[in-house]
């Protein structure tokens, strides 16, 4: 029995079972999308919510608004009006509500699939919290590529119609063969299997620019910044800390990015004071000080001006202690100048 086939029959054993209401399943969509991809599948204006799995990789669900007023409606008012729903956000209610259908109807999609040759993706989940659209779904996911399953479905003959996704994530759980007479594996064992299965963060940084804060401050969107032409053949792979992890590449291989291996990293400055030095010991005195300045500059810009107190001096009160009559004495007729010309050149400002 295909996957698309034990889906159908599963939802339709579920919703007798667990409402009494009557559903069919008259379409079926199956696709293999990327992590990426998914949320572009999502409706916004569904109810949305994570699918617990057994071995820890988390799927995707979506409910449409005309399925959940079905639901609602059959189990309030004992039947489903032929009418299509006005919009609403769905509730922790509507949730309640649908999660021992989508719970019953796994575990009879898997039951039936398990009875042939079920696809190993395929493990126990059940209904877990609801997210607040398709971003935070997706953002709450951890797996790569998901099997992603479409239904069209119809309550009640038709009296109402909606859509109904499953995102299962393509993971595949290790199997854990134990040979008889020997002894479970060793803990060691069992923690490296988890730390190669751990995620880790890298970062990729083309080039780091450095410029005044005036410059800095004047950035608009739009505008270009210059790189240097080696950037994307000299890229590093730097850790959330910024400890550089290798050289790598840059480029990009079906339409994703990617990087290819050049070298592993020499071991790194160790502390923030040699940190500091290493990072300005290449730079010329010029640049410092021109950065320097403009850092000035934008303070002097920002700060109130400071007011210098006025003090007022007495020429007769005036200390002349310290005046050397000796360097008045040498002073000679030609360091005066002629004194007709002083007294023939107007005084700026007073039109004499």
């Amino acid at each position: 029995m295909s996957p698309s086939k034990a889906l159908r029959l599963a939802l339709a054993r579920a919703a007798e079972k667990d409402f009494g209401i009557g559903l069919e399943v008259r379409s079926v969509a199956q696709r293999k999308l990327l992590h990426e991809e998914l949320a572009e599948y999502l409706n916004p204006s569904s109810l949305m919510a994570i699918l617990e799995g057994a071995d820890g990789e988390p799927g995707a669900l979506s409910v449409d608004i005309q399925l959940l007023a079905g639901f609602v409606e059959h189990q309030t008012l004992g039947r489903v009006f032929p009418m299509p729903s006005e919009g609403r956000e769905p509730t922790r209610v509507d949730a309640a509500l649908i999660a021992p259908l989508i719970d019953d109807a796994i575990v009879c999609f898997r039951n039936l699939l398990e009875e042939e040759q079920a696809p190993k993706w395929l493990q126990a989940y059940e209904f877990g919290a609801m997210t607040a659209g398709p971003r935070t779904l997706a953002l709450a996911l951890t797996s790569h590529e998901f099997y992603f399953f479409e239904l069209e479905i119809a309550l009640e003959g038709g009296a109402k119609v909606g859509r109904l996704q499953l995102g299962f994530p393509d993971h595949m759980p290790i199997e854990e063969h134990e040979a008889e007479g020997e002894p479970n594996q060793p803990a060691s064992v069992e923690f490296q299997h988890g730390v190669l299965q751990a995620s880790t963060e890298l970062d990729a940084v083309l080039v780091r620019l450095k410029m005044p804060i005036t410059k800095l401050q004047s950035l608009a969107v739009g505008q270009s910044l210059t790189f240097p032409e080696k950037v994307l053949k000299d890229t590093v792979l730097e850790t959330t800390g910024r400890e550089e992890v290798a050289r790598v590449q840059f480029g990009q291989i079906n339409g994703m990015r990617a990087v290819r291996l050049r070298g592993i990293a020499s071991t790194p400055l160790q502390g923030a004071e040699n940190e500091f030095i290493a990072e300005n010991a290449s730079q010329a005195p010029e640049e410092a000080l021109e950065e320097l300045l403009a850092a000035e500059t934008a303070l002097d810009a920002v700060l109130p001006p400071i007011e210098e107190p006025v003090v007022s001096i007495d020429p007769l009160e005036e200390n002349l202690d310290d005046l050397d009559l000796d360097d008045l004495l040498d002073i000679g007729a030609g360091d005066v100048g002629d004194p007709m010309a002083l007294a023939e050149t107007p005084l700026a400002g007073t039109g004499v």
